[in-house]
């Protein structure tokens, strides 16, 4: 993708595959400190694993994108607290020449994009020759190609660029983001278009008029608008740390985000995040909403009809 960006190996797992965690650590802070701008991370999931959020922030803090593979097990990790920190992470799943979720790819609520991932052409270890690989191991390196590629067109944040890639990405599954295809399929072409016509603009949008509204126990709208095209993203939880997002990519200015998976009976914490064509993003306040209480309906169970006489029945 990035054939002329440095490469910088950075050993963090032992001969056998073993990555440990002080390791991992050592390793993404030492390529951050000098100079490293796109980190990739073919390590899969790790339950009880909570140190990415730290590692990510660093990075982002130092101008640099961290970049891991969802893992190889086709298991939902939305959930999982291998998840942590998914704000300020890339993950990456696999899909196919089809644009098919690979059977292998791991999912969930942290993926963001996928790449392609099945039968990827690389060297062979131990000889001097080229094979196939398939893997989120092989999909991700091609997400942080991208991601070299937009910060040699203009001095881009690691969100902006980001953004530009979640923009760009072609839309598949349901539509908008959603937890099988993250925000679809890089579009390397696409994504370096929008970062070349919009390098110059640095202005962050304006946000206006955001209301929040109950559709159901389970689901609310949030609307507002913006001064200029951006594209429709939502933070949601039951805390600060917004622990869901939800959204399009298609760009408007007047926007409408439904959330359908809330609890009911409870406070929501939502934010809005929309960005431009540039990857500049607006943060909005904090603003929250309760959820009614699900209403409890009578069961009717054994009921029977018996002829009494003539024409009449008797139901119980």
């Amino acid at each position: 993708m990035a054939y002329k960006a440095k490469i910088v190996p950075v050993k963090v797992c032992g001969a056998k595959g073993s990555c440990g965690t002080q390791a991992m650590i050592n390793g993404i802070t030492w390529a951050v400190d000098h100079g490293a701008k796109v980190i990739s991370m073919s390590i899969g999931p790790v339950e009880g694993q909570t140190i990415y959020d730290d590692l990510g922030k660093y990075a982002r803090n130092n101008g640099a994108l961290l970049m891991i593979a969802t893992g190889n097990d086709n298991q939902d990790y939305t959930d999982s607290s291998w998840v942590s920190g998914s704000d300020n992470i890339i993950f990456v799943g696999s899909s196919g020449k089809t644009d098919v979720k690979s059977g292998f790819s791991a999912y969930g609520q942290m993926l963001d994009l996928t790449a392609p991932g099945e039968s990827i052409l690389t060297t062979k270890k131990g000889s001097n020759s080229t094979g196939t690989f398939s893997g989120t191991s092989a999909a991700t390196p091609v997400v942080s190609g991208l991601v070299a590629q937009l910060m040699s067109v203009a001095s881009f944040s690691p969100a902006q660029v980001e953004r530009i890639m979640f923009q760009t990405a072609k839309d598949l599954g349901t539509v908008g983001w959603d937890k099988l295809y993250g925000w679809g399929r890089i579009d390397p072409a696409a994504a370096l278009m929008a970062a070349n016509v919009n390098k110059n603009d640095k202005t962050v949008p304006t946000i206006s008029n955001v209301a929040l509204a109950v559709v159901s126990p389970s689901s609310f709208t949030v609307t507002w608008d913006t001064n200029e095209l951006t594209d429709s993203v939502v933070q949601y939880g039951l805390t600060t740390s917004y622990d869901r997002i939800v959204g399009s990519a298609t760009m408007t200015t007047h926007h409408v985000v439904t959330i359908s998976d809330a609890y009911s009976n409870s406070v929501y914490h939502v934010r809005v995040i929309p960005a431009d064509a540039a990857g500049n993003i607006a943060y909005g306040s904090d603003r929250t909403i309760t959820t009614p209480i699900a209403p409890v309906y009578p069961v009717i169970s054994a009921v029977k009809a018996v002829v009494a006489s003539g024409y009449q029945a008797k139901i119980t």
